[in-house]
């Protein structure tokens, strides 16, 4: 009674039926394979399976399978004993997702820490080295030599800023700070704000940054996080294209979605670098073009602000060829 009350059929649906009207058909060869085992004298005890009811549903379940004799100990039957194990399978899910959660909270605390001693450290070491060289010979440093050291310590300096601006929003993200206003807003024009920042790296660089967004299309969308996911995408683009090379960004629309594509001519990536992209945990943090430091933070923080925004990224890349990166935007 019990089983007709879990599986929903009734006694008559059942006797006499193959117990494969209880498995789901990609279960058959397992169940077979068990029946086999305990039709050889082999013993089968507390083996998980998967049971199908009659609407279609299906429920994990432990299987115990016991060989039937008569007195001339002659097989007739197959006892099995079936024990439903929803709530263990469900604790087990939600012990898998509070060890994946744990472990990337201990990765990103890993990685934040090691920004803060490492990272952060290495431009300051460099302001203060070139102000220290400025002030103790400044009398005798011609101005070529001044500006020079000057132009080290506004570089370092401007690095610096960079990676602290990351770091805090990356901080205030993972605390649920940073809240999602979206608003109706020009493509074209958000664009154009957002890579304002970035011209003087890229003439430093003789990089062409060409917007070709349509000028026509609005999008739903927060301006604050748009803006710093489509600044960080190109100067990385910047930091990883030669001097002379080219950036562009284009877009289209479909009727569910505006698709971004910020493309360069760069150095381009390998495969395992893609897979390793936006992960915190991973190093995937390389040298620019023109010795360019960075910690791989500006990307993860895109992919968290392009996805808070109801959006995706893909990357498409090749060595010594250029990589595209396509954001997908809801429409």
């Amino acid at each position: 009674n019990e089983a007709l009350n879990i599986y929903g059929f009734s006694r008559e649906e059942l006797v006499g039926k193959s117990i494969k009207l209880l498995v789901p058909d990609e279960n058959h060869e397992k169940i077979e394979e068990l029946i086999k085992l305990c039709l050889e004298g082999k013993l089968v005890r507390d083996v998980e399976g998967i049971r199908r009811k009659k609407d279609g549903n299906e429920i994990p379940v432990l299987m115990t399978l016991s060989l039937l004799t008569d007195e001339e100990d002659n097989p007739f039957g197959i006892a099995s004993i079936d024990s439903n194990i929803t709530k263990q399978k469900n604790i087990e899910k939600e012990l898998t997702k509070s060890k994946a959660a744990a472990e990337s909270a201990n990765a990103a605390k890993d990685k934040f820490f090691k920004i803060i001693s490492h990272d952060l450290r290495s431009p300051f070491n460099s302001i203060i080295g070139f102000s220290d060289l400025l002030k103790e010979n400044y009398d005798s440093l011609d101005d070529l030599k001044r500006k020079e050291i000057i132009q080290h310590i506004n570089i370092s300096s401007l690095s610096a800023y960079n990676l602290l601006e990351n770091l805090l929003t990356w901080a205030r993200t993972q605390i649920d700070e940073i809240k999602i206003n979206k608003e109706n807003l020009n493509l074209k024009k958000l664009v154009a704000t957002s890579i304002s920042t970035s011209l003087l790296d890229a003439d430093s660089k003789d990089i062409s940054i060409i917007n070709n967004v349509q000028p026509e299309v609005i999008i739903s969308i927060d301006k604050n996080t748009a803006l710093t996911f489509i600044r960080n995408i190109v100067n990385n683009a910047i930091k990883f294209t030669h001097k002379g090379g080219q950036i562009t960004i284009d877009s289209n629309v479909n009727k569910d979605s505006i698709i971004l594509h910020i493309t360069d001519n760069g150095v381009g990536m390998s495969s395992e670098v893609i897979d390793n992209l936006f992960q915190i945990d991973k190093n995937t943090s390389t040298k620019g073009t023109n010795n360019e430091k960075g910690t791989g933070l500006g990307l993860i923080l895109c992919k968290e602000f392009i996805e808070r925004n109801g959006g995706s990224i893909t990357v498409k890349s090749e060595v010594n060829i250029g990589s595209e990166f396509i954001i997908i935007l809801p429409q």
